[in-house]
């Protein structure tokens, strides 16, 4: 069984990284007007979706950085791969944030939000910490 797990990088990105971005997504909520202004039930709906859109954020960054480095990449600790994983995530972050906001504005910050370049400064840190977290944690559990 346990073979079949190391095998199933995506099950395991599925599940570290909906806990991880869930968890994330709740802890930055004061940076999203909708806390403020919507209720309890939306509010939680929009963390959740959010979170479902972040594991396919992981799961494509994922496997764009397997299409180079192959599969196993996440059982090596070569940085090119890792730094791939992390640049496709901040990237599309950078664009989604800047069109949901901007061009959109299906979601807005609140005052509290720090921005770089109108972008969010929460949503890309997230694009760095959650990622290295799914990798560690994937990395650990697999016995790697």
């Amino acid at each position: 069984m346990q073979m079949a797990v190391k095998t199933f990088w995506e099950v395991q990105i599925l599940l570290f990284g909906f806990g991880f971005s869930l968890a994330w997504e709740l802890l930055q909520s004061p940076f999203f007007a909708d806390t403020f202004e919507a209720p309890w039930d939306t509010i939680i709906y929009n963390r959740i979706h959010c979170s479902v859109g972040d594991v396919m954020i992981l799961l494509s960054a994922f496997w764009i950085v397997a299409l180079m480095w192959g599969r196993s990449w996440m059982s090596r600790a070569a940085w090119a791969p890792f730094v791939g994983f992390l640049v496709i995530g901040l990237a599309y972050t950078a664009f989604s944030e800047n069109r949901n906001v901007e061009v959109l504005r299906s979601w807005a910050y609140s005052e509290w939000m720090p921005v770089i370049w109108g972008i969010g400064l929460s949503p890309l840190l997230q694009w760095i910490v959650v990622p290295a977290a799914v990798v560690k944690v994937v990395r650990n559990t697999s016995g790697y």
